[in-house]
C-alpha cells in the first residue's frame, strides 16, 4: 500500500540525499546555513543543523514555489 502511494507521488524537483554534498553550518549565525549540492548549487536553510532537516526544508520551499531547483 505504501509503495503504491509513493509511486503515485511526483518526485520532480525534489532533492535526494545522494545529490547533497554537505551542509555549511555557521555556529554564531545560523541564518546563514546552506545546503551544498554536488553540482555546486547552494540553498539557504536557516537554523537547520543536520542534512535531513535541511533537505526537508528546501523540498518544502520548492513544493511551495518559493524557490526553484
Amino acid at each position: 500500500m505504501v509503495n503504491q502511494i509513493m509511486n503515485t507521488m511526483s518526485l520532480k524537483g525534489k532533492i535526494k540525499l545522494e545529490e547533497v554534498k554537505g551542509l555549511e553550518v555557521h555556529r554564531y549565525a545560523p541564518e546563514l546555513n546552506q545546503l551544498v549540492m554536488g553540482n555546486g548549487k547552494r540553498f539557504k536553510c536557516p537554523r537547520r543543523f543536520d542534512v535531513p532537516s535541511a533537505i526537508d526544508y528546501v523540498n518544502k520551499r520548492i513544493r511551495d514555489g518559493k524557490i526553484s531547483r
